[in-house]
């Protein structure tokens, strides 16, 4: 089951973005442009956050289904296009937890929603950078 949040977490959420903002700039306010871009950029944010929770399957609903799919790094880089290097990912991961583990292109990946992971490549391609960086 799918949890939707209502508009006061929605309200809060976007609160604790702008409040990080003002925190990140030592400053208490924003100029009146400033503020209309951060407002902007936060609904963007938000609206980026939602189109990523719609499309991913419920733990419940995966479960139900066993879905489990299994592709090499390489095909789920080519399927990407380029918007994603899983394989760098997954390294980048390993380097961080101080792991001497590396993995390469041919090793195979398994993936619990192959629906999410489909639709997440499409909405990165179609999300300017900034939104997906903030």
């Amino acid at each position: 089951m799918k949890v939707i949040p209502t508009e006061d977490i929605i309200d809060a959420y976007r609160n604790l973005i702008l409040s990080s903002v003002l925190l990140l700039r030592g400053e208490k306010y924003l100029t009146s442009e400033e503020n209309e871009t951060m407002s902007r950029e936060v609904e963007e944010i938000i609206q980026f956050e939602q189109r990523l929770a719609e499309c991913s399957t419920s733990l419940e609903e995966s479960r139900l289904k066993h879905i489990s799919y299994a592709s090499s790094f390489f095909r789920l880089n080519r399927e990407a296009n380029k918007t994603i290097d899983y394989l760098d990912l997954i390294n980048q991961i390993y380097v961080n937890l101080n792991s001497s583990i590396r993995v390469n292109v041919f090793e195979k990946l398994f993936v619990e929603d192959i629906y999410f992971l489909e639709n997440m490549i499409h909405i990165l391609k179609n999300t300017s950078q900034r939104v997906v960086a903030n």
